[in-house]
C-alpha cells in the first residue's frame, strides 16, 4: 500500500493526471494493507482533484475503518458520503411507486431514491426489477435474494451511477448492511 500511495503522490506532482481508476487502485491497495488512513487520504485527494468518490471508494474506506475498529472514522466517512449523496440528489425522486402493482412483490416503502419490496419465494430479483422498469420505475440491483428466498429486497431507483445506488453500494460493500 505504501508503494501505491507513493506512486499516487508522484502522479499528482509529475503526471500523468490522476483519475478515478488510479485513485481506486490506490484505495484498494490501502485496503489490502489494512491502512485506513491511506484510504482516507485518497478520498481527500480525490476531492482536491475534483473527482467525485463513488460507492466503491466509500465502501473501501468504510470497510477498512470498520475492520480496524475505528468506528468513529467509519461513521464520519459514511456521513460524508450521505451528505454528498443528499446534495447531488436534492429535489430528485427518480420515479414513484404509487400505482405500481406487482404479483411477485409488494412495495413496502420508497423514499430518497431507494425502494424496499417484500419478495415472495419462487420469483427472481431480476424479474421484479424488470417489472418495475416496465411500470416506469427504473431500478438498480444493489443486492439480490435467491429465487427460493422470501424477504426484503432493497433497490436503488435510477441507474448504477445515481447517488442512491452509489450510497447503497458503499453500505453493502463496507459491510454495514446484513441480510
Amino acid at each position: 500500500w505504501e508503494k501505491a500511495m507513493a506512486l499516487l503522490m508522484e502522479m499528482l506532482s509529475l503526471g500523468p493526471e490522476v483519475n478515478l481508476l488510479t485513485c481506486t487502485a490506490a484505495a484498494k491497495a490501502c485496503e489490502a494493507g489494512s491502512a485506513w488512513p491511506g484510504v482516507l487520504s485518497v478520498l481527500a485527494e480525490m476531492q482536491l482533484q475534483a473527482l467525485q468518490p463513488g460507492g466503491t471508494q466509500y465502501a473501501v474506506a468504510i470497510g477498512v475503518a470498520k475492520e480496524a475498529s475505528s468506528w468513529d472514522t467509519a461513521l464520519l466517512t459514511f456521513q460524508r458520503m450521505r451528505q454528498t449523496w443528499a446534495e447531488a440528489y436534492s429535489g430528485k425522486r427518480g420515479g414513484r411507486s404509487e400505482g405500481i402493482q406487482l404479483k411477485s412483490a409488494e412495495v413496502l416503502v420508497q423514499g430518497c431514491g431507494v425502494i424496499a419490496l417484500s419478495k415472495l419465494p419462487g420469483v427472481t430479483t431480476e424479474s421484479i426489477l424488470r417489472d418495475l422498469a416496465l411500470q416506469g420505475l427504473p431500478t438498480f440491483e444493489v443486492s439480490r435474494l435467491d429465487r427460493p428466498t422470501s424477504g426484503v429486497l432493497v433497490a436503488a431507483i435510477g441507474n448504477e451511477e445515481s447517488p442512491p445506488a452509489q450510497a447503497l453500494l458503499a453500505q453493502y460493500g463496507g459491510r454495514l448492511v446484513a441480510k
